[in-house]
């Protein structure tokens, strides 16, 4: 059965996994890997940065990061990238703000129907359509993440400056490295046999996977994304702790494998300083509003008001 664990692991991954490990890098201002192309002529005008902003980690103005979630049953039934997120990273105002995206959200754009023929599609499957074009390979999923970026740009306006694509794996194996995390659990639930009761919890990775799958019948995403924010929550909160900052290496090689982005060393340490600075607990978590969105018969998401939404993402990231 298809593993849905991406939307916890992405963003704690890109703030703070290869922290340990940048140091090692030549080329420290250097990108990992080829930039982002994207067409940002629909793209809304962005801020300009503070005039004479004093530097927070190093860093200042903003950084607009979409990051994408995928495992090694991308091809499996239900196809398609597990994790839509976009980081809004403002070094200015010393902020972090994550929007997430439904992986079934429909959207048209004009941009991916000559090169793949996809006119319109749902986010998700839309990035393994293009990867089986462009082989699952690291170029190849640098091919389908610009493309779902310029699905984002098309419809929402936005400016995004780099990516991260991550393959999910071992989350178990992560939160138990860390020694388990804290989770304030909404409400009871009970996944594959297992009880997790209301109130602040402490969970081992197996915990921590079961509840952020969970998925119950007749929720609406907005339930299974706020379970996965409180996981997220939960992660940043202990990586933020200093003691546990020396576990950050065992992190780095046991996932430096997973991912693939064009920030540089040095981008992903700033971000990395900025999440301490900011504090795990006031990172700005969203996603569009369920008034907003409606869910056809085949689970297909769809917007009611293009317009309205777009409003909402960019008011959201602060444009």
């Amino acid at each position: 059965m298809k593993k849905i664990i991406g939307q916890i692991i992405v963003i704690t991954l890109l703030v703070a996994l290869l922290a340990g490990g940048a140091l090692a890098v030549r080329a420290f201002r250097a990108p990992l890997a080829p930039a982002m192309k994207l067409d940002l002529a629909q793209a809304e005008p962005t801020a300009a940065p503070a005039a004479n902003a004093e530097k927070v980690c190093g860093m200042s103005g903003s950084l607009t990061i979409l990051v994408i979630g995928r495992d090694d049953y991308v091809w499996e039934v239900p196809a398609g990238a597990d994790a839509i997120r976009v980081v809004k990273a403002n070094f200015d105002t010393r902020s972090l703000s994550v929007l997430s995206l439904p992986r079934d959200l429909w959207l048209k754009t004009d941009a991916l129907a000559k090169p793949y023929d996809i006119a319109e599609a749902r986010l998700g499957p839309a990035y393994t359509a293009v990867l089986k074009q462009a082989g699952d390979t690291p170029e190849g999923n640098i091919t389908a993440t610009n493309a779902i970026g310029q699905v984002l740009v098309d419809n929402f306006g936005l400016t995004l400056n780099h990516y991260a694509t991550v393959k999910e794996k071992a989350m178990s194996s992560m939160v138990d490295t860390l020694g388990g995390i804290e989770v304030d659990v909404a409400q009871t639930v009970t996944v594959s046999g297992v009880e997790i009761k209301a109130g602040k919890q402490t969970m081992d990775g197996k915990t921590a996977e079961l509840y952020a799958r969970y998925f119950g019948a007749g929720e609406s995403e907005a339930a299974r994304f706020d379970r996965q924010n409180r996981v997220m929550s939960g992660l940043l909160i202990k990586l933020a702790d200093p003691a546990v900052f020396a576990k950050v290496p065992d992190l780095y090689t046991q996932f430096k494998d997973l991912l693939i982005t064009d920030l540089s060393p040095e981008q992903i340490t700033a971000l990395a300083c900025l999440t301490r600075e900011v504090g795990a607990g006031k990172i700005q978590l969203g996603s569009i509003p369920a008034d907003q969105l409606s869910t056809a018969a085949d689970g297909a998401v769809q917007l009611k008001d293009l317009a309205a939404t777009k409003k909402s993402v960019l008011e959201f990231l602060g444009k």
